[in-house]
């Protein structure tokens, strides 16, 4: 079985290399409040070491172990 924090990764991978850009980064953030325990998955991009543009790929509940795709 494959873990939803690995689908995330997998998903932000793809983004990333399908991209123009010339590089990008994955940015993972874990985010608890509310009684929800959650990590946030983001795809930057960069031209020249410059930003250029941010993505968002999803969250993972790390309750459930759950993806959930925002793309």
């Amino acid at each position: 079985m494959i873990d939803a924090h690995e689908k995330a990764m997998a998903r932000a991978t793809e983004m990333g290399e399908r991209a123009w850009y010339d590089s990008y980064k994955i940015v993972k953030k874990d985010w608890v409040k509310y009684g929800k325990n959650r990590t946030y998955y983001e795809v930057r991009f960069y031209n020249s070491d410059s930003f250029r543009k941010a993505f968002k790929v999803g969250y993972v509940d790390n309750d459930t172990n759950e993806w959930f795709c925002e793309c």
